[in-house]
Order: structure tokens, then C-alpha cells, then sequence
């Protein structure tokens, strides 16, 4: 795969990208292998040889709104949690 696999559309870097499942968790994978998510960084932080995609795994899991605790899988986008807590009376620490 030849793209670019952040918003600011440089640099462009030859890789390849594999899907997780989480039933082959022990996979081997090459040693310049990192996660990538929704694409959106605007730097080059996802320049690597293999590139492993997390985007189908996007379950939230659970929310304790008493404690502010939400647990969720690597794949949810910070706007779906967004839209999760606001009405629920909670906001991120930090955000982009």
C-alpha cells in the first residue's frame, strides 16, 4: 500500500497494512509493525513497514458515570465518546 496515512497527506510511505483479530493475538508481526487508527494524525506518526488496523474493533464497554470510568475498545473515535459523555454530565481531561 503507497499512501499517506495522515491528514497532512505527507510523506507518503510505501507499507502495509493488516487487519487485528483478536483470535491470532500471538501473531508474529515484523518489528516495525505499530497500530494504526482513524487516520487522522497530522504528523508522521504512523510511518512504519506494517501498519495494523484497530477501526472494526469500536465497542465501548462500560461506564461507571459515577466514577467518570469509561472502558472501551482501541477502535471508538473520540467523537462517539464525546457524544456519550456530554449529556451524561462528564467531558475529557484532554483533547485534541
Amino acid at each position: 500500500m503507497d499512501k499517506s496515512v495522515s491528514w497532512g497527506n505527507y510523506p507518503k510511505h510505501s507499507c502495509e497494512l493488516k487487519y487485528f483479530d483478536s483470535t491470532k493475538v500471538n501473531s508474529n508481526f515484523k518489528k516495525n509493525t505499530i497500530a494504526f487508527g482513524n487516520g487522522r494524525s497530522y504528523g508522521d506518526s504512523c510511518i512504519s513497514d506494517v501498519l495494523v488496523d484497530f477501526k472494526k474493533y469500536n465497542h465501548f464497554l462500560a461506564l461507571d458515570v459515577t466514577l467518570g470510568v469509561l472502558r472501551l475498545q482501541s477502535g471508538v473515535l473520540l467523537e462517539n465518546i464525546i457524544a456519550l459523555i456530554i449529556p451524561k454530565g462528564w467531558f475529557l481531561k484532554v483533547n485534541p
